[in-house]
């Protein structure tokens, strides 16, 4: 029949090639990527390897100050006649001073013989002679059974305005190290002497003191060997350098048969400045009374 619409051959003869695609199409986009010039990735590469250097650098200046000693630091000689005749000269010179600086009779009665403050000036060198060469003396002379520390060497001072820099060789295994503190020294009413430390140096780095005695109290060997660390006078010691108690309470110390308190004590540069009075031994309490004495 003309006129008659024919049915389409197939589904495909009913889309048009020219026909919007009926279901869309996902495009997938790739992830985006921060592309660097290549003088930008050079200059980034350089800053990475100088930082890595710097920091071996610094490590490597860092073991080198650990490893060596303070700059004022001295060689002492325990055993060297100048050495020791430095330290009797100390010693002599204070016994001298208190034997010029007697008790006197009080004024009024019921008060102590006692004398007018006299001062002892000394310096480093003749401290750290006196310090090597008789304090071990003095120290075995208070206790019976002490014995001086095997891994500890070389005790030395330095004085500066207001602070004192002690300092001693520590043995830990073959290996040796400086240790110093910076302390200020206070001597307190009642005769308490307190010795706060600000600064410890391993060698020649400083650190803060709090960070080094947390250390060391908790058992790194690196600082100090476990045959001193344990020893009490070494705790007291940390508590004193932490300012959690004095180093002493007693401000009395017997030499020979007298007895001189310590009224004052001053660090100035090179010097230590340390003011005394002379008392009477039935005017004291003798259990506030430190040492027996150098012999």
């Amino acid at each position: 029949m003309s006129g008659t619409m024919q049915p389409p051959a197939s589904i495909t003869d009913l889309i048009r090639a020219d026909a919007p695609p009926t279901i869309p199409v996902l495009r997938i986009s790739r992830p985006a990527y921060l592309v660097l010039p290549r003088s930008a990735r050079k200059l980034f590469m350089r800053g990475a390897i100088a930082t890595i250097v710097a920091a071996c650098i610094s490590v490597l200046i860092a073991l080198a100050l650990v490893r060596s000693a303070p700059r004022w630091w001295r060689t002492i000689l325990s055993e060297d006649p100048a050495t020791v005749d430095l330290a009797w000269r100390v010693e002599s010179e204070l016994m001298q001073r208190i034997n010029d600086h007697r008790p006197r009779p009080p004024i009024a009665p019921g008060q102590p013989w006692r004398s007018e403050p006299w001062m002892v000036t000394i310096d480093a060198a003749g401290a750290n002679a006196w310090l090597n060469v008789r304090l071990p003396k003095w120290l075995a002379n208070q206790q019976e059974k002490f014995h001086w520390p095997r891994n500890l060497s070389d005790l030395q001072v330095e004085f500066d305005a207001d602070q004192i820099t002690v300092g001693a060789r520590v043995r830990s295994g073959d290996r040796h190290q400086v240790l110093t503190a910076t302390l200020r020294p206070r001597l307190a009413e009642g005769g308490k002497l307190w010795l706060p430390a600000s600064w410890v140096n391993l060698g020649r780095l400083a650190v803060p003191a709090s960070w080094v005695l947390e250390r060391a109290k908790s058992g790194a060997a690196e600082y100090v060997p476990q045959s001193l660390r344990k020893l009490e006078e070494t705790q007291k010691l940390f508590r004193a350098f932490e300012g959690l108690e004095p180093i002493t309470d007693r401000s009395l110390v017997r030499v020979q048969d007298r007895y001189v308190r310590i009224v004052d004590i001053r660090a100035r540069e090179g010097f230590l400045d340390v003011t005394f009075e002379t008392v009477r031994g039935e005017d004291i309490d003798r259990s506030r009374v430190t040492g027996a004495g150098p012999n």
